[in-house]
């Protein structure tokens, strides 16, 4: 099965800009001995849908290899941002809630 990976687990933005789109890699590794596929990535905070497989397409990771899924992201609220980001695969280590990775920056 596939494992998946994601380092840092915290992914830090120098700085978001009110209510503007930024474009943020998240780079997921697959340290298993199979194929793993993203089906989609969750905010646990915001409940936003940052990455929707129906929508953009199944992403899947050879054994071994790495991948970078852009998400989008509007901050509403200025200063400090957290967000629980709940990214849901078929991935041995991924639970039925996601394997959960922290988003963190300032909003300006």
């Amino acid at each position: 099965m596939g494992v998946m990976t994601v380092t840092p687990r915290k992914i830090t933005v120098s700085s978001f800009r009110l209510n503007q789109v930024s474009r943020v890699p998240v780079e997921l590794f697959n340290t298993g001995d199979a194929d793993l596929t993203v089906e989609r990535i969750v905010s646990r905070k915001f409940n936003t849908l940052y990455f929707d497989a129906a929508v953009s397409g199944k992403v899947t990771i050879p054994s071994g290899e790495k991948k970078i899924v852009v998400i989008e992201v509007a901050p509403a609220v200025k200063g400090r941002f957290i967000d629980f980001l709940m990214i849901h695969s078929d991935a041995r280590n991924c639970t039925s809630k996601g394997y959960k990775v922290v988003l963190v920056g300032n909003v300006e």
